[in-house]
């Protein structure tokens, strides 16, 4: 497994929703759309959106017959997944083989993102210059 779809599948199981659905289609050989949407409080375009997420990153099928879609497991990619991750957390695994960050870690902003990212630059100096010529 390549260390982009490991990382692709590592962040759509973060997701605790995508997660969830996950497990409602691993129960069983194949699941109709309408089984896995059953007593969750969202809506069929959020459940197409998770359910796009899991295709992409290789974990689940999905086939369309008429209006219903149905979905199943990719065992494969699944184990395959597994065994990368047992690999990377195991004592001289590809942990031990990175070398460490030196200083402190990156820190990120509000929502995740890096600080300053999509800010106007300038705009709030703008905005003192002319609350000074009042």
């Amino acid at each position: 497994m390549d260390d982009a779809q490991f990382t692709r599948i590592a962040r759509t199981l973060a997701d605790p929703r995508r997660f969830e659905i996950l497990e409602r289609i691993a129960a069983a050989p194949e699941v109709a759309c309408m089984d896995v949407k059953h007593g969750l409080p969202i809506t069929e375009s959020t459940l197409s959106h998770h359910v796009g997420s899991l295709v992409e990153a290789g974990l689940i099928r999905a086939r369309k017959a008429g209006k219903c879609g149905y979905f199943a497991l990719e065992r494969g990619v699944l184990d395959a997944y597994r065994a990368e991750l047992a690999r990377r957390l195991s004592p001289g695994g590809a942990a031990a083989s990175t070398p460490a960050r030196k200083g402190p870690a990156k820190t990120r902003g509000r929502g995740g993102r890096d600080p300053g990212v999509g800010k106007r630059v300038g705009a709030s100096k703008a905005r003192r210059g002319r609350a000074r010529e009042s």
